[in-house]
């Protein structure tokens, strides 16, 4: 059975042109107004895996519409896409809080909207496959939090952390520490190489990738209403669902900012670390090189002596020199020789030792 989806746009224009691109590969319900939405929404003749929502329409705008279908748990796991004639932060901004999770701006293009939807169509049913483990895995970190108490969890973090050796790593154990306190959350690390996000739901939705982007140089923590930002430099991290209880909250709001100061202190360690291991794999390089070149040196040199004697002993004799002078000046030139070489052995012991360092510098990086 084909997927459905509801298209709502007071423009008949833009309702008719969406419908044509979808009706081919979905099940395409029309509503001109968020009113009609939801009337049908409720009917129960309708139950759709993506809405596609205009943001202004008169009357019930889609702003209010969004946030009245999100709050029907029939529909909390729906994908609601915005369609704007407005590009702005704040417009985005304004449909993320009313709960959409994608934006598309007018005029819609084909590609992208087909894209969209068959992106949102693949979130719902990760959503619905995930829905029971995520209960159970919901429920085991609640009864963790309930034996080991709070703290233990900041612990945990603290210990674990020193173990994390990406920046990749380091974000799924900021995630899953506030998962362990029953908070939903997603964060995101950035360093002068990388930017990693990591959630503890299915997905980071793209509007909420952008929102939380742009909110990581507001103020140190933030919240509003139940949701709360913190923002520690490299660090970004978004909290949805803080507890009602104010208590608890403040809590909470201390032991997240905690484990932020210390990932925040990982991270530059972890920066640092990879850094060093890129310096050092270009000092290896270099020394490689240089002791490729040294030793075609010494072979070349080699080679220059060698054919200097062959040359000497057989030109001498037309030098009219004593063979007591021939002997003289060969010994000469192999003596020079020898110290040439000898030379050579020493910069060979510098090498070693050059090697040496540089192998201590590898093991104090891999044990970092």
């Amino acid at each position: 059975m084909n997927n459905t989806i509801l298209i709502v746009d007071d423009n008949p224009t833009d309702l008719k042109l969406s419908s044509a691109l979808l009706s081919k590969n979905f099940n395409v319900i029309e509503s001109s107004s968020g009113e009609e939405a939801i009337s049908v929404l409720l009917s129960g003749d309708c139950a759709p895996q993506v809405i596609i929502l205009d943001a202004s329409m008169p009357g019930m705008n889609g702003y209010e519409t969004c946030q009245i279908i999100k709050q029907n748990p029939d529909f909390a796991a729906v994908d609601i896409i915005f369609v704007s004639g407005h590009d702005s932060i704040e417009e985005k901004i304004k449909g993320y809080d009313a709960g959409a999770s994608d934006f598309m701006v007018k005029p819609v293009q084909p590609i992208e909207l087909i894209k969209k939807v068959n992106s949102a169509l693949q979130h719902y049913t990760q959503f619905q496959n995930a829905c029971t483990e995520s209960k159970i895995a919901m429920e085991t970190a609640m009864t963790a939090i309930t034996d080991a108490g709070e703290l233990s969890t900041v612990i945990h973090f603290m210990r674990e952390s020193f173990q994390c050796t990406s920046v990749k790593s380091l974000a799924k154990l900021i995630v899953s520490s506030a998962a362990g306190f029953g908070l939903e959350n997603s964060i995101i690390l950035q360093t002068s190489h990388e930017s990693i996000a990591e959630t503890s739901g299915n997905r980071i939705p793209p509007l909420e990738y952008e929102v939380l982007s742009t909110l990581k140089n507001a103020k140190r923590i933030q919240q509003m209403g139940r949701r709360l930002i913190l923002n520690f430099g490299t660090i970004s991290q978004l909290i949805k669902n803080l507890p009602d209880d104010e208590e608890k909250c403040g809590r909470l709001r201390d032991h997240l900012a905690l484990i932020l100061e210390a990932a925040t202190s990982r991270l530059k360690a972890i920066t640092l670390m990879n850094e060093m291991k890129i310096v050092l794999d270009c000092t290896k390089v270099s020394i490689s090189h240089y002791q490729e070149n040294k030793t075609i040196q010494r072979e070349a040199n080699v080679q220059v002596m060698d054919d200097l004697m062959i040359e000497l002993n057989d030109n001498l004799f037309q030098y009219g020199l004593t063979e007591e002078q021939e002997n003289v000046l060969l010994k000469m030139v192999e003596k020079y020789n020898l110290k040439t070489l000898s030379l050579y052995e020493q910069g060979d012991s510098g090498d070693q030792e050059l090697q040496a360092i540089a192998n201590k510098i590898a093991q104090s990086v891999s044990g970092a």
